[in-house]
């Protein structure tokens, strides 16, 4: 494989991950700002706004977050599938 199709193949996979990853909005009156998703502990301290957080896709790391920091019920998570 030449450099230039690793190159697009690399390109391809980034934009795939990009388009898989959790994403965390903050909204508040000032509007909507994109956060990391670490952040969302601290976030969800404060009332000045509220969060959406995009899940595209089931993951262990989404199970995580929706039963640590949301405290979903295990039975919320049953029949999601698995990484």
């Amino acid at each position: 494989m030449n450099e230039a199709a690793r190159s697009l193949l690399a390109s391809c996979r980034n934009n795939v991950e990009e388009r898989l990853a959790m994403k965390l909005r903050w909204i508040d009156s000032n509007g909507v700002s994109d956060r990391e998703v670490a952040e969302l502990p601290v976030l969800r301290k404060r009332s000045d706004g509220f969060l959406w957080l995009d899940i595209p896709e089931w993951s262990g790391d989404a199970e995580a977050i929706s039963a640590n920091e949301f405290h979903f019920h295990p039975m919320a998570n049953n029949g999601k599938p698995k990484p």
